[in-house]
């Protein structure tokens, strides 16, 4: 049996105990976002992770919009999805409807071996652990939107992994009203940010 406790951003969780380490630490992921949740305000800080751009970037003419789709990318099962998002936006123009992009990884991860694309700003966990990543993704996103409810930024969020992780916080933030789609795949990018956005319109 396994149960977790999470202490980050100056707040601390305990998980259920659970019968497997990943589904102990997802628990416990899953309590300190409904804590943070109920607890906190909009002008709450984020938990510290290593927030940066990539040391080198890959230059674009692709820009991010106002507001619209904020996509979270796991880097470490699907590193290829920045360069997917590049193509989309730059394909689609003005037209497109994402508004901002955070790339998360673990320290294991050397932009300079695939630089980002400049309008992607790389979160990278304090850890070589391959779940660190997940684990910060799924922190972050809850002060994220309560950072953002207030403001209106984001019509909805997409979370790019194939991470089991992924998959509980596409459920916590539909749990709370959030529109949100998980992609596992790249052929499915653009139909899924066309559905988020026509989702959007329908609720404006």
């Amino acid at each position: 049996v396994f149960q977790f406790r999470v202490r980050m951003g100056g707040r601390a969780a305990l998980g259920k105990e659970m019968a497997s380490k990943k589904a102990a630490q997802e628990s416990a992921a899953a309590a300190w976002y409904h804590d943070f949740q109920r607890r906190s305000g909009p002008n709450e800080a984020r938990p510290s992770g290593n927030p940066a751009r990539a040391s080198t970037s890959n230059p674009t003419s692709a820009k991010l919009q106002s507001d619209g789709v904020l996509v979270l990318v796991d880097l470490d099962n699907l590193p290829d999805s920045p360069l997917h998002l590049r193509d989309y936006m730059e394909g689609a123009g003005d037209r497109h409807v994402i508004s901002e992009v955070l790339a998360y990884a673990t320290m294991s991860f050397d932009p300079s071996v695939k630089p980002l694309p400049e309008f992607v700003t790389l979160r990278r966990a304090v850890s070589v652990d391959n779940d660190a990543a997940d684990m910060l993704m799924t922190f972050e996103a809850g002060e994220i939107f309560a950072e953002a409810s207030s403001r209106g930024k984001y019509t909805g969020v997409m979370v790019l992994s194939k991470d089991k992780f992924a998959a509980r916080l596409v459920e916590i933030l539909h749990s709370r009203g959030v529109r949100a789609a998980l992609i596992t795949t790249y052929m499915d990018l653009k139909e899924s940010l066309a559905k988020l956005s026509e989702a959007s319109k329908r609720h404006t």
